[in-house]
């Protein structure tokens, strides 16, 4: 009777579950990485194997991890693969707000600002939100003039505003090389961040590319890593396919 209940999958089925590439399943069915029974050509899967979305190893698509943690109040430190995948991740969090109605900022560092609006209209409107549903909030220009803290007005002022309203917020930050060779700079603005966020009703992620930080900086990547860590409630790698949110021990939900 356990058998007839269990219901298999197919490739195509478990891609969708997984919101991956069918070529990416059948990599995983032949390297054993998830559980599956080849019946002629073809591959079945279990379907209890999908774990609501993720694969073996935890890892689930970042829009699935999104918009679990939405409504929570978190500052999150995001490590990609590359710039692709650093993309891939910064689309997923704007379908993940629209899908669930919270308000997205995404912070801009000198950004070509129209080339951002016109990329995460296309994300917002695959979640059901609106073009004007995201706010843009340029930093470099404060944060030469007035350093840390009217940086952070800039962003987090609108939010504070709403308290009681019952509105919850995504932010999305990538500084990539705005910040250059004086990481100290970088650490101070993510410690001052991740103070002002705390308690507030966001869900912020600041997001980097692997390959950008160790171009940068180095053979102080590793400790610029682990120094950003300790700025953030969490920690998600994102390889391009699944996003995985690790959390320091002693570190509690907020």
């Amino acid at each position: 009777m356990a058998e007839e209940r269990l219901r298999y999958v197919t490739v195509d089925e478990a891609a969708k579950m997984l919101r991956v590439a069918p070529q990416t399943v059948y990599r995983w069915c032949r390297s054993g990485r998830i559980p599956a029974l080849k019946v002629g050509k073809e591959w079945r899967i279990p379907a209890d194997s999908m774990m609501a979305g993720a694969d073996l190893a935890g890892r689930k698509p970042p829009g699935v991890l999104f918009r679990a943690l939405a409504k929570r109040s978190e500052n999150l430190l995001a490590l990609a693969a590359d710039r692709p995948a650093l993309a891939r991740l910064e689309r997923a969090l704007f379908e993940a707000a629209a899908g669930t109605r919270s308000r997205a900022v995404r912070v801009v560092w000198g950004d070509d600002a129209t080339a951002v609006t016109q990329r995460l209209r296309t994300a917002l409107a695959r979640g059901g939100g609106r073009g004007r549903d995201i706010k843009l909030a340029e930093l470099s220009q404060a944060y030469e003039a007035g350093g840390v803290e009217r940086a952070l007005s800039v962003i987090l002022s609108p939010i504070e505003d709403t308290r009681g309203r019952q509105e919850h917020w995504f932010i999305y930050a990538s500084p990539g090389d705005y910040f250059g060779y004086q990481s100290d700079r970088l650490i101070e603005f993510a410690r001052r961040l991740d103070e002002r966020v705390r308690g507030l009703p966001v869900l912020c992620t600041c997001a980097y590319a692997l390959t950008d930080l160790f171009a940068l900086y180095e053979g102080r990547a590793l400790a610029l890593i682990m120094e950003l860590v300790e700025c953030h409630s969490g920690l998600i790698w994102f390889d391009g396919e699944g996003a995985l949110l690790q959390r320091s021990p002693g570190v509690a939900l907020r």
